[in-house]
């Protein structure tokens, strides 16, 4: 048995294609009542010597809403490999997280949680407590929302949490972004045992990227993220 988690893929038309990862920077805004509070840059990088993928990302409060301090910094690198057990049906494609880091600056606070891949066990590290997660915990976070697009149903760790997130696909439209009108798929994320759930816009053309994101409280819209700069 392969120690990677395994997703099944059956290409039709009502299902996603698999997209592996390609370097580049984006930068969100974010909105709420049509204000901007906050912004968040975001870069995606291969390490060829580790052979692992990185994204950072850095989001922080902005005008006058920096006056009230609140950066965060998570970084998350992960083992990507595909393959294909026959090139017109079936694709399987395996993730695995070998470092996470989260820190969150709040006016004098600061709060660091790290994971670490270690004898193929992801462990978390936050307030001076280790914790040990069960092996199909296999990514975190980060890297599940970046490959919501081609998930179902996956356990993850959550900053140190072991949560259960439901991928769904709800439509597919074509929107006005900095990149042009393009063609997207939504996909909703949903947390076992949260209030809270996440509408992604994934643009089809440019590797299934996150263009417009929309976080609800139950049904309510919380905030919205939309990319505002795009490099590759």
């Amino acid at each position: 048995m392969k120690n990677l988690i395994h997703f099944f893929l059956i290409l039709t038309a009502s299902t996603m294609t698999l997209s592996s990862p390609v370097e580049y920077e984006a930068t969100y805004k974010f909105t709420k009542s049509g204000v901007n509070f906050a912004k968040s840059n975001h870069k995606m990088i291969y390490n060829n010597e580790l052979d692992v993928w990185c994204i950072n990302t850095e989001s922080k409060t902005i005008g006058i809403f920096s006056l009230k301090k609140d950066v965060r910094e998570e970084k998350s690198c992960f083992k990507y490999t595909s393959s294909s057990q026959n090139e017109n049906t079936n694709k399987e494609f395996d993730l695995m997280t070998v470092d996470y880091n989260y820190k969150r600056s709040k006016s004098n606070e600061v709060s660091i949680i790290t994971s670490q891949r270690i004898k193929n066990m992801l462990i978390t590290f936050a307030d001076k407590k280790s914790i040990n997660h069960a092996k199909e915990i296999k990514i975190d976070r980060l890297v599940a929302q970046i490959f919501g697009h081609s998930l179902k149903k996956v356990k993850v760790s959550d900053k140190g949490r072991e949560r259960v997130y439901t991928f769904s696909v709800i439509g597919k439209t074509k929107i006005d972004s900095i990149l042009g009108k393009i063609d997207t798929v939504i996909i909703r994320k949903e947390i076992e045992g949260s209030k809270r759930s996440t509408i992604t816009w994934y643009a089809q053309e440019r590797n299934y990227l996150p263009i417009k994101i929309e976080q609800y409280r139950l049904n309510e819209l919380r905030f919205k993220a939309e990319i505002d700069e795009y490099r590759r």
